[in-house]
């Protein structure tokens, strides 16, 4: 099993066969509440498909360079596929999902955008998707809780 804590390995722990139950203890009087965002028990897949929300830009824009930061260790695959329209539920107006290489242009004006990242793993071993990066021709918009890269 391995344990991570905002993407870092902060340990590592061997088990034999058989159930195991997960639990999150706070033990510590710092007064600070204890806050897991997600849990999960079970075998570890060595492919999927990830589907990001669809990325709204507030107004027209022409996609500029896509890219990433990731781990593949050998013997894995990563493919982006990307797609764009001009309604925030995709529907027949959007562009169908086509895969891009990391720096490459998407190269369509449109005011949304979804990437998909397709991991292909082997035993032991998945690839790790840390960041993804779309430029855009569009003016900075703020948004609370969201980082948007411009250019």
């Amino acid at each position: 099993m391995t344990y991570l804590v905002d993407g870092a390995v902060v340990a590592r722990h061997r088990f034999g066969p058989g159930a195991l139950a997960i639990s999150a203890v706070d033990d510590r009087a710092d007064g600070v509440p204890l806050a897991v965002e997600w849990l999960r028990l079970g075998v570890r897949g060595t492919s999927g498909t990830f589907t990001s929300r669809v990325l709204d830009a507030h107004q027209m824009v022409a996609w500029g360079k896509i890219g990433w930061q990731a781990g593949t260790p050998a013997g894995t695959r990563l493919t982006v596929r990307v797609r764009t329209g001009g309604s925030a539920k995709p529907d027949a107006t959007w562009s169908a999902w086509r895969t891009v290489a990391a720096g490459q242009l998407v190269g369509d004006a449109s005011r949304y955008l979804q990437y998909q990242l397709v991991l292909t793993g082997r035993s032991g071993a998945t690839p790790v998707v840390s960041s993804v990066q779309v430029e855009s021709s569009g003016s900075p918009v703020e948004i609370p809780g969201e980082v948007h890269h411009h250019s």
